[in-house]
């Protein structure tokens, strides 16, 4: 996990092409990856989920995040 991110629940940050049916996966911030076809890109790692393009199925693995700032109350 990045210092700069709060837990996201992000355990893996994928999508498949709907065209080429690659599946491509984002293992950190900033590595955006491609497809080989050039029609979908996913970027962000364990810290966001960004996609590119159109007719991505998602592959990804998000666990649901319960305490987000242990110890407070109210958020």
């Amino acid at each position: 996990m990045d210092d700069e991110w709060p837990d996201t629940g992000i355990v893996r940050n994928s999508v498949r092409c709907g065209r080429c049916g690659d599946e491509i996966e984002s293992e950190h911030k900033h590595d955006f990856k491609m497809c080989s076809c050039g029609a979908v890109g996913v970027d962000g790692g364990k810290s966001y989920l960004r996609r590119i393009g159109r007719g991505w199925i998602d592959t990804s693995i998000v666990e649901p995040v319960t305490t987000r700032y242990p110890g407070k109350t109210g958020y």
